[in-house]
């Protein structure tokens, strides 16, 4: 019969966890504003969820696309308005 031996590597020191937390909310405290953006707000007659990457503008009566629809939009939902032609906001693209 063998004997095992099991050898442990020592860990990350706790404070280095501290110390990259702490770094981490000063730059969320600092660029947080920033990282977000004026282009994450949600235009007036939607809806929007998960830092506006989630925009339901459904039953508005909007003939055009909202200008303020965030970059970081990953569903747009336009659905029952009257929206003819999406040329403006192509020619933007």
């Amino acid at each position: 019969m063998r004997n095992a031996t099991l050898t442990c590597l020592p860990g990350p020191s706790p404070f280095l966890f501290l110390l990259v937390h702490l770094f981490l909310r000063l730059l969320l405290i600092l660029h947080g504003p920033e990282l977000a953006g004026a282009s994450s707000t949600c235009p007036s007659l939607c809806t929007c969820s998960n830092q506006a990457s989630r925009v339901i503008c459904t039953r508005q009566n909007l003939d055009q696309v909202p200008e303020s629809i965030s970059v970081n939009t990953r569903y747009l939902n336009l659905q029952e308005n009257s929206i003819q032609g999406l040329d403006k906001v192509l020619r933007v693209i």
